[in-house]
């Protein structure tokens, strides 16, 4: 139950059941026809439009998972008004053709409201609008991550790869969805099941995916405040007047001197403070002097602690996730998913090395 007590988590599972409970419907879609049910009274015109909210809640749903509420509050009415019409819609010809057993009575009085056009429309801004919000969404979730590895060490805060490869495959099918609705609903050329079969094969992707990494993503959320990240590095002007030498001597006594980086929320703020330069040269420096951005930088450092410590007699009583807290981790799942990163092979199989020698 605290998982949805606090505000931020709770808005990330919202968003994350409205998203699959749309996802279902849109399946349920095609059970309609394919059991025969599109031809029985009752479910001739069941209103399903919900075609184009799909693509809203995909969106809502990255702004969700970096934090970013205040966003979400100042737009989420503007998302509802074009699925809010066609389900309006849909409504409307159900509740007027459902209580009339004649099909052909039915398909008149659908006809009078132009049905069959109104579905071309909305099968059509369905796609324009996933063009539309897979760019905001994916613009948005790498802003967040450029954002993250400048700013912040704490591994609580997370990179978000899974999502934004899913992004990335998603990208590939709205192109294909999109040349198919073009054709079917436009040039009115082709066969019109090539855009229904892609885009089942498109919402069996995702249903995947999100069972897979959204469900673990959602247990572990770690945000318990809202986040303000522009995405963006600071401002750095007159590159050219950067003492870049002095900035990385300062940086190098913070970082190997008072070892700054075992403080797990260690910032990128709080490390320009320490140099006493401006954030903008302190991150300019550390991405020209060390190659790297800010996060990988430090966790290079918790990583080298760790396998000191493990080297050292001295914290030989200590366990493997003992020194890793004390080295600057957050958690047991970030400690040994950066240590491969940076090592190539997990903690464990590292300190068996030791051992063997």
């Amino acid at each position: 139950m605290i998982l949805w007590q606090n505000p931020v988590k709770s808005r990330v599972k919202n968003t994350a059941i409205s998203l699959l409970l749309v996802m279902v419907l849109l399946s349920c879609k095609i059970l309609l026809h394919t059991l025969g049910l599109w031809n029985q009274p009752l479910f001739r015109y069941f209103p399903l439009a919900i075609d184009t909210l799909f693509q809203p809640l995909i969106y809502l749903y990255a702004l969700a998972l970096t934090g970013d509420s205040e966003r979400i509050r100042q737009q989420k009415t503007l998302h509802w008004l074009i699925p809010g019409f066609f389900l309006a819609h849909g409504l409307l010809v159900y509740f007027l053709t459902v209580g009339e057993p004649n099909m052909a009575l039915k398909e008149a009085v659908a006809k009078k409201w132009h049905y069959n056009s109104v579905k071309r429309t909305e099968d059509f801004l369905a796609i324009v609008s996933a063009v539309g919000y897979w760019i905001a969404s994916f613009l948005h979730i790498r802003n967040y991550r450029k954002w993250l590895f400048q700013n912040k060490s704490a591994s609580r805060y997370p990179e978000l790869t899974w999502m934004r490869n899913l992004l990335t495959g998603s990208g590939i099918f709205i192109i294909a969805l999109f040349l198919s609705s073009w054709q079917a609903n436009i040039l009115q050329t082709g066969s019109p099941f090539l855009y229904t079969q892609l885009f089942y094969i498109y919402l069996t992707f995702l249903i995947y995916f999100f069972a897979i990494y959204g469900s673990q993503y959602l247990w572990s959320f770690p945000f318990t405040e809202q986040l303000s990240h522009s995405g963006s590095e600071p401002a750095v002007t007159g590159e050219q007047k950067i003492p870049f030498e002095k900035i990385h001597e300062a940086i190098l006594e913070g970082l190997e001197v008072k070892k700054l980086y075992l403080d797990p929320e260690l910032t990128l703020k709080q490390l320009a403070a320490y140099t006493g330069y401006p954030l903008a040269q302190v991150s300019a420096t550390i991405n020209r002097t060390f190659d790297q951005n800010f996060r990988n930088l430090i966790n290079t450092y918790r990583v080298n602690e760790v396998r000191r410590r493990l080297s050292d007699p001295a914290f030989q009583h200590l366990t493997l996730l003992g020194i890793a807290l004390e080295s600057g981790f957050n958690s047991e799942a970030s400690f040994y998913r950066i240590f491969r990163k940076f090592d190539g092979d997990s903690p464990k199989n590292y300190l068996r090395s030791l051992k063997g020698h």
